[in-house]
Parts: structure tokens; C-alpha cells; sequence
């Protein structure tokens, strides 16, 4: 079981990389959504977050008490690093590889 450090650890650097990635979204969004559709672009945005730490939480859970059982949690682990990485990676060659810069029309 991890000790109460782990936790706390864990819960600083995701505070840090929600205060990093969130201003960045809002931006992001402002830059690329018409004037008209801004509101349904935030809204949009909003429900895949709310979609990702429903099913995170939901798809983490059950992984845990399925594997909480054998002994082996690290696996429990690993597929989170691994789904992390691949996230990263993903992003990544998304920013690296940008299409046509969009204009915007009032």
C-alpha cells in the first residue's frame, strides 16, 4: 500500500500540471473558436474533462479491486504510466506537426 508521501507527492504534481494545461486550454480555445461559438466551444472542452475523470475514476477503480485481489497492483500502475506516455506522445507530435494556421473572421 502506498505510504501517505506517495499520495501527497502524487496530488502536487497533478496540482501543477492542471495549473500549467488549463490556461493553455482556455487560450487555445479563444484562438480557434468564432466569437459566436465560443460558449459552445468551452462547453465542449468542459464535457471531455468531465467525460475523462468519470471513466478515469470508473475504468481506475475497477482495475484496482480486480487487482488489489492478486497481489500484483504495480500492473494496476504500469497501464496508467503506459496510457500517460502515450497521451504525451500523442500531444506532442499534435503541437509539433501543426496544420495551416486558421484565420479568424468577425
Amino acid at each position: 500500500m502506498p505510504s501517505s508521501l506517495v499520495l501527497y507527492v502524487f496530488v502536487v504534481f497533478f496540482t501543477l500540471g492542471e495549473i500549467i494545461i488549463l490556461p493553455v486550454i482556455n487560450d487555445l480555445v479563444a484562438e480557434i473558436a468564432p466569437s459566436q461559438y465560443l460558449s459552445t466551444y468551452y462547453g465542449f472542452v468542459d464535457i471531455g474533462w468531465a467525460l475523462g475523470a468519470t471513466f478515469g475514476n470508473l475504468i481506475g477503480g475497477i482495475l484496482y479491486d480486480f487487482l488489489i485481489h492478486t497481489g500484483v497492483v504495480w500492473i494496476n500502475w504500469s497501464i496508467y504510466t503506459g496510457i500517460a506516455i502515450v497521451s504525451i506522445l500523442l500531444v506532442s507530435s499534435l503541437l509539433m506537426n501543426p496544420k495551416q494556421k486558421r484565420t479568424r473572421s468577425i
